[in-house]
């Protein structure tokens, strides 16, 4: 308890230097599409919003609101022109030539051109997610350059060196990485039927010697026992065919054999089969080959093998399906009956980009991963695909080479959750 108490004041001591750290600095031009991040003083870092909840842009009696509209359609950039707090058609305001700049994380930009529809500028280009970037709005009012630059961040914070080491938040980079899907499935140990030996007389008889007892080791060809034959009264050697364990003897001094009568079972444990059963509620396809990790449920090491067998025919009764493996067994220690786990590969594969599981988190209705670039860690909304036990496929949001936080990245999402980042249109 004490432990656990300790780690949280931790985590709220580098949540606390974290955003002392990052706090202030964003320009008071508005806009309606503010994120930012961090605000040592709500009321003074807060833009000026415009009649239609965008951020406003002053040159004189002009304003420009400028705003992410995004109802029924991707988002795009809409801007309303005003003259002395007075709505007015763009083409009436005297402006000309606008453009917006956007540096995103990474110090990636792109540009975006306005045309007038109706009573407001627009670009058709999409403004993608995350709406997180420094902007630059350039246009000419007459023959006067305009200029404005603001912040807009969304899901970004700062963390520094003292508080990253503390909070043991690990950095790697983004790339290709093998996954395995696999699947948990039952089953025990049995004895190799290959290398059991049923051994039965030839003739029918009394038995005159017993050479071997239940639990004995035999070498193939090694004498078992005597019988004397019915027919002529003339004695005939039983031996071993198998070099093994005697497991089972049914067969005492004097006692009548008839020919179909089995006397011992010898077993060679030097191979032992591991059996599971496959129900047809698990959504896998099985294949002679796939690699299966055998786990004996206690404290031995697991054991690697692949699947030998896949059986043809769904049991009527479980409705399960037989897939074995054979398992080398040179100390004996894998004994027939012993219950026994296993992990069923079922797919392995290289993809060209995966991170750790540990990495997303969840921000607005994404699934994100906090990039960084040194000290600054940025929420990017991420599509994932096949995932295993460490790993998951990244389909589209962060590229290969990229920093990413991969362990510890709860750590990020509380800084980011408690400076109260928000999503404004």
């Amino acid at each position: 308890m004490q432990r656990t108490l300790n780690y949280l004041l931790l985590i709220g001591s580098v949540l606390i230097s974290s955003s002392a750290h990052a706090g202030g600095g964003h320009d008071h031009h508005g806009h309606g599409h503010d994120h930012d991040a961090h605000t040592n003083d709500p009321e003074e870092n807060e833009p000026e919003k415009g009649p239609r909840g965008g951020r406003l842009l002053h040159e004189g009696a002009l304003s420009l609101e400028v705003t992410i509209f995004e109802k029924g359609v991707p988002p795009q950039y809409r801007v309303y022109t005003y003259i002395d707090n007075q709505d007015v058609a763009p083409s009436r305001s005297r402006l000309s030539d606008l453009q917006i700049e956007l540096r995103r994380f990474g110090d990636k930009t792109e540009s975006f051109t306005f045309t007038e529809q109706e009573n407001y500028l627009t670009s058709p280009k999409t403004v993608e997610e995350p709406h997180s970037f420094d902007v630059t709005v350039s246009a000419k009012l007459g023959d006067t350059p305009l200029n404005w630059r603001y912040q807009s961040h969304e899901g970004r914070t700062e963390l520094s060196a003292e508080g990253l080491r503390a909070a043991n938040v690990t950095i790697e980079g983004a790339g290709p990485q093998r996954i395995e899907n696999s699947v948990r499935v039952y089953g025990r140990i049995l004895p190799n039927e290959d290398r059991v030996a049923h051994i039965r007389a030839r003739f029918p008889g009394i038995i005159k010697e017993i050479r071997k007892s239940l639990g004995d080791t035999v070498e193939k060809g090694d004498l078992l026992a005597v019988i004397e034959s019915n027919q002529g009264l003339q004695p005939y050697e039983i031996r071993s065919q198998v070099s093994g364990t005697v497991v089972a003897r049914h067969a005492t001094l004097g006692e009548y054999i008839a020919d179909t009568q089995e006397i011992f079972v010898v077993v060679n444990l030097s191979e032992v089969w591991a059996d599971f059963q496959v129900y047809r509620d698990d959504p896998i396809a099985i294949e002679v080959g796939q690699s299966i990790t055998i786990d004996l449920d206690d404290d031995r090491p697991q054991i690697p093998a692949k699947v030998t067998y896949v059986s043809p025919i769904t049991d009527q009764v479980t409705q399960s399906k037989l897939i074995r493996a054979v398992l080398p067994n040179p100390n004996g220690n894998l004994r027939p009956g012993l219950f026994v786990s296993g992990e069923l590969a079922v797919s392995n594969k290289e993809v060209p980009l995966a991170v750790k599981r540990t990495a997303i988190q969840s921000f607005r209705d994404w699934n994100v991963v906090y990039l960084t670039d040194g000290h600054t860690f940025q929420a990017m909304p991420v599509e994932l695909g096949r995932k295993d036990a460490e790993y998951v496929e990244v389909l589209s949001g962060i590229e290969s080479g990229d920093r990413y936080v991969s362990e510890n990245s709860f750590i990020i999402k509380a800084d980011i959750e408690k400076s109260g980042a928000s999503h404004d249109h």
